[in-house]
């Protein structure tokens, strides 16, 4: 996640450097608490092939995008992670999406939010923002799609936002809304167990 990392110099200095300078994200880095910052390294740590020091030691550049670098901080968020640090993540990279030229970057960002504001969704504002986030992976499906194919035209992979959706409607009751979702993510080629889910809702909606 955090990965194409091509050249590091280092040098010393008292201010940030690494990603968090390549990024422009220096007021956002010094606006953070100490123990929030600690936990940013933590995670940046975790990542494959990463060195600590690329986050705020060392000059670094990349090829990765800025909104690809946040959302590496969004990954594997755990039901009681911290509120008020994903919430200030998530909004520089809401910030970011615009300057975004990958498309599936958008795509992996919009799945990292779906998962973890659906595992808040005891919390009913974030249970909405996890099906705004379900529909907004969805609306842009077809360019990742065309993008997907691009890259590899076998076959494309499976869809979260499609199959969270479908979840999410399937438990609300409205089984012909979550088969029409089952249908168009079948009719596009996201990979998937759609017939089982449309015979499953069909089940359902005789009863």
């Amino acid at each position: 996640m955090f990965s194409r990392l091509f050249t590091s110099k280092s040098k010393h200095s008292s201010n940030p450097k690494g990603l968090i300078k390549y990024f422009d994200l220096i007021p956002f880095w010094e606006n953070l608490s100490e123990e929030h910052r600690q936990i940013l390294k933590l995670k940046y740590n975790v990542g494959l092939g990463t060195d600590s020091k690329n986050l705020t030691d060392t000059d670094v550049k990349t090829t990765q995008s800025k909104l690809a670098f946040l959302s590496g901080f969004l990954h594997s968020p755990t039901a009681d992670s911290d509120e008020s640090l994903f919430g200030k993540i998530i909004d520089q990279a809401e910030s970011s999406i615009s300057q975004c030229n990958d498309i599936v970057d958008v795509h992996f960002y919009l799945q990292s939010i779906i998962i973890y504001y659906y595992k808040k969704r005891k919390n009913r504002d974030f249970y909405e923002l996890a099906k705004k986030s379900c529909v907004r992976q969805m609306e842009i499906a077809p360019k990742v799609k065309e993008s997907f194919l691009q890259q590899d035209d076998d076959s494309l992979p499976r869809h979260y936002g499609y199959k969270q959706y479908c979840i999410i409607l399937e438990k609300e009751g409205k089984y012909e809304e979550a088969i029409s979702i089952c249908t168009l993510a079948q009719d596009e080629g996201w990979n998937g167990d759609w017939s089982q889910r449309i015979e499953k809702l069909k089940t359902r909606l005789s009863r």
